[in-house]
């Protein structure tokens, strides 16, 4: 196994020696001023060695008698730079930059100063967390690597390490693309100089290119990061950190996948990774969130409970971080969920509490409180809850407006609650704040919630754009998660509805057997899939109707019956079996075969009224005026009246199927009866 290199060593003796071939009388010469500099110099740095800052009285003695010599300020940035690295003191790193500069003043753009002021103005800047540091350690990076393109291979591969590094850090700052590809090209032009770099090296590519995939939600840039991490992994394979690292990239491609494989193998890599002693909580909380997304996808109740056993461990390693607190709430939500267990909710809002004395300006744990009281809200079936639970989102967004998963959790609550206040406002603003959601992050989830609520409010309104509109996002969503099918189906199902309605728009027979498409795709997941049968029909009785084609309707009548035999007594679904048949009898050539199933028509929508679907009233009556029977059809439209199941007038009068009743006087006298009301 190698030995892990070192800041100690990277500006080490044999370093300085392959710049001394670089850059003419390198190395210190005698002067003529004695040996006394020398030795003033070489006791300073002794002292440093061994821990003695007074080593740097020595060093000013020396520079007292010797003020041209960059060779001298250089080494003695060095030493300070190196006791200041391990001591973590700023005061040293200052002197350090202090020397360095000065030694450039003496030998402008000499390599490996530039190199060396990079490096300390880099660890100034993680220390104090001075982004203006990190600026100018970037500046002397390119400009070394800008000046000296004829540097030895080992060092230019050091430097544009140290170059991405920097970017890396610039990115975080700036939540620039830019910095991040720069970051990632960096890292690429240092493997081409060197392909024998330490594992320190891939560790920090691989953080790249999750850090990159992250920022434009890109799936092959995980799959790069976990590649990169693996080569760290084969060079140094004690290091749990490396594992923590390999399980972050497989967990982040596991969150957008949804691939139980992918799963599994993150879970491995913490698994392995905690057998070499891990420190500090952010690993166990890394571990319990991907533990909690898992358990939640597939309501395995084991999962949530590990997650829950892995915020213990993190709690006993620090009691304050809120993180802790709102991972492990909502994972006693969804057990609450799964398991219906009351208590378990309260658990859940309490442990949201509790965190609450550390952080009280936590919005994950705002969330984790709004989280749990949309969980009682579902056991309870109270709208009081789900608005308890609006406040808490609400508040968590007045602290940070930033958090997506706020805004999701916020627009999904109010599109529950359109549907259980019927009001159609609150699904105005449900898409808002998906919007804004998406906006921040543009996750598969998202894009399907927000496509479901505009497909709703498409078809309140009757508005084709919104269908179009939702459309458009259930796509999108599909192309960012191509395990949609197994993991989305409920998604899918309404997106397979929308095409549906579309081709009703468009009477364009391409959206229905798209629609069927879907449909079919989520038979052939799950056979047992509520309704999907009953949707096939319907989808297929469109396109059928569309194109007068009869085996395709035979199609149809087919899947109602598959549907009739898998469901009790469906007043909709006796409906829409009916229509099919009315359908298939204005394709018949005979008048026995348009008798037959007109009869069949009426049986089901029959059996359809008396189960109390007073739509059927007006099928009936339709299906009377096509078989010239009238007077049935009037008193069917009276009982439509009756039961305030009349479609507008336009639409009546513009019924194919009831043309034939419209020439009665009968229908005269219906109308003008209708015209008083």
């Amino acid at each position: 196994m190698s030995q892990k290199k070192t800041p100690t060593n990277l500006f080490s003796k044999e370093h300085v020696h392959e710049g001394a071939e670089l850059n003419n009388n390198f190395f210190f010469e005698d002067k003529g001023k004695g040996n006394h500099t020398k030795l003033l110099q070489d006791e300073g740095l002794a002292k440093l060695k061994n821990g003695d800052p007074t080593g740097n009285d020595l060093f000013e003695l020396a520079t007292h008698l010797d003020q041209t010599d960059h060779l001298l300020l250089y080494e003695q940035g060095l030493a300070l730079f190196h006791h200041g690295q391990s001591t973590k003191t700023k005061k040293y790193l200052l002197l350090a930059n202090k020397k360095f500069k000065q030694a450039l003043s003496l030998k402008k753009d000499d390599f490996l100063i530039l190199k060396a002021l990079g490096a300390c103005l880099h660890l100034l800047g993680r220390l104090t967390n001075g982004h203006h540091f990190i600026l100018d350690a970037k500046n002397c990076y390119k400009k070394a690597l800008d000046t000296f393109s004829d540097a030895p291979t080992e060092l230019l591969a050091e430097t544009y390490w140290d170059y991405g590094k920097v970017h890396i850090l610039l990115a975080k700052k700036s939540e620039e693309v830019s910095d991040l590809n720069i970051a990632l090209n960096a890292h690429q032009t240092a493997i081409t100089l060197n392909e024998n770099l330490e594992p320190a090296f891939w560790s920090s590519y691989s953080s790249c290119a999750l850090s990159l995939g992250t920022q434009i939600n890109d799936s092959a840039l995980y799959l790069e990061a976990i590649k990169f991490q693996k080569k760290a992994i084969a060079k140094e394979t004690s290091d749990w950190k490396h594992w923590y690292q390999l399980a972050r990239c497989l967990s982040k491609l596991f969150f957008t996948s949804s691939d139980e494989d992918h799963f599994l193998q993150a879970n491995e890599s913490f698994i392995t990774a905690a057998k070499l002693n891990p420190r500090g909580d952010a690993f166990y909380l890394s571990w319990a969130k991907l533990l909690f997304t898992s358990g939640k996808k597939t309501k395995e109740v084991k999962r949530l409970y590990s997650a829950i056993e892995k915020c213990s461990f993190a709690h006993t390693l620090n009691a304050q971080n809120p993180k802790t607190y709102s991972i492990w709430s909502i994972s006693l939500s969804e057990i609450g969920n799964i398991k219906e267990e009351l208590s378990l909710l309260y658990d859940a809002e309490n442990k949201a509490h509790e965190g609450f004395g550390y952080a009280p300006l936590s919005t994950d744990l705002y969330f984790a409180k709004g989280y749990a009281l949309f969980a009682q809200g579902n056991y309870f079936e109270d709208t009081d809850l789900y608005h308890q639970a609006i406040e808490k989102f609400q508040e968590g967004l007045s602290i940070d407006r930033t958090c997506h998963k706020l805004w999701y959790h916020l627009g999904y609550t109010y599109s529950i609650l359109a549907k259980l206040e019927d009001d159609p406002s609150y699904y105005e603003r449900a898409m808002k704040f998906f919007t804004r959601a998406i906006h921040l992050n543009m996750k598969s989830v998202y894009l399907f919630a927000y496509a479901r609520t505009l497909l709703e409010v498409a078809e309140l309104q009757n508005d084709e754009s919104l269908l179009s509109d939702a459309i458009t996002h259930f796509q999108q969503a599909i192309s960012l998660n191509k395990n949609a099918i197994f993991i989305e189906t409920d998604s899918l199902y309404h997106y397979a509805r929308a095409l549906d309605v579309y081709g009703d728009f468009k009477t364009n027979k391409q959206f229905y057997i798209e629609s069927i498409d879907v449909l079919k795709k989520i038979l052939l997941v799950d056979p047992s899939y509520p309704n999907i049968h009953h949707k096939l029909g319907v989808v297929y009785d469109h396109l059928g109707e569309l194109v007068e084609d009869r085996d395709i309707l035979e199609k149809s009548l087919i899947h109602f019956k598959i549907a009739e035999k898998n469901t009790f007594e469906n007043p909709s679904l006796f409906a829409d079996h009916a229509l099919t048949k009315i359908h298939m009898a204005e394709l018949s050539l005979s008048s026995e075969g348009r008798y037959h199933l007109y009869k069949e028509a009426e049986y089901k929508l029959m059996q359809s009224a008396k189960l109390g679907f007073t739509e059927s009233y007006y099928h009936l009556a339709a299906l009377y005026s096509l078989s010239c029977e009238y007077e049935k059809s009037v008193h069917f439209l009276n009982k439509c009246i009756t039961f305030d199941a009349l479609p507008s007038l336009d639409d009546i009068l513009e019924d194919e199927w009831l043309e034939n009743v419209r020439h009665t006087e009968l229908f005269k006298e219906f109308l003008t009866q209708i015209k008083t009301h």
